[in-house]
């Protein structure tokens, strides 16, 4: 009987301790895969929002561009509207002036142009990773509108056309080119407007999908790790229980 109980108790034990050791290997085991799988987050959420960053900031340029653009066609259209009433040799010289502002118009569309081209390279990519991202249950889906900056960069094309031709009007140096070219800069101006608005909407839209995956990452990173302190405060529970059969098939052996 004694031998027997002993045997038991020896089981027990044995028992116990694999159980034990098994437990604190979960523990270990779990803690490692939560920093790998979090890496793995916060890696796949960076690269979203390293490319989100480069849109926003290509996108605000844009913005920049456009308005130092209007701003500057705005003193040429006031310009050219009073020069009709000017004599020649006053006509002469502050057209001069204005050719001379024009000279950084048509760069100041074509980077703008070159900026809004390179955003929207940015944003197929980054619609490529949003959609990786909305397989995840925490993140929404979510995209950037290329189309829209697609038809944006049609526009500024249309925008540069005119500059050209704003150019040749200013160059015939004729009586009546004055009107031509403050109509044509009014024309453009309001083209500029629209395009502003566009690409102001466009950043506010990237300033959304910034905010939401932020969020998503936060949620994902929160649900992790409840995951990892649910199965940790599992493991300890059962490992108290494994400990305990383990002193209780020792004390079984002494007696």
């Amino acid at each position: 009987m004694r031998l027997l109980r002993r045997l038991i108790g020896l089981l027990g034990a044995l028992a116990g301790l694999i159980g034990l050791l098994l437990c604190i290997a979960g523990i270990v085991g779990c803690w490692v895969l939560y920093s790998d799988v979090v890496g793995r987050v916060d890696r796949a959420f960076g690269r979203v929002d390293g490319s989100l960053t480069n849109a926003t900031e290509n996108i605000d340029r844009v913005g920049d561009r456009l308005r130092r653009t209007q701003t500057e066609l705005s003193a040429i259209q006031k310009r050219e509207a009073d020069l009709a009433s000017q004599p020649a040799e006053e006509r002469n010289a502050r057209r001069a002036l204005t050719l001379k502002s024009f000279d950084s118009i048509k760069p100041h569309l074509g980077e703008a142009r070159e900026k809004l081209l390179v955003a929207t390279e940015i944003s197929l990519v980054l619609n490529g990773l949003l959609e990786a991202l909305a397989e995840l249950p925490t993140v929404e889906r979510l995209n950037i509108d290329t189309d829209r900056l697609k038809e944006m960069s049609g526009q500024l094309s249309e925008a540069i056309d005119r500059s050209d031709k704003m150019a040749v009007l200013l160059a015939k140096a004729a009586p009546n080119s004055g009107t031509e070219t403050a109509g044509e800069a009014s024309r453009v101006s309001e083209l500029l407007n629209r395009i502003i608005v566009a690409v102001d909407g466009a950043g506010e839209r990237v300033g959304h999908v910034r905010v939401k995956i932020d969020e998503g990452h936060d949620r994902m990173v929160y649900w992790t790790t409840a995951a990892a302190v649910v199965i940790t405060a599992l493991l300890v529970w059962i490992g108290i229980g494994q400990l305990s059969l383990l002193i209780q098939g020792r004390a079984m052996v002494r007696r």
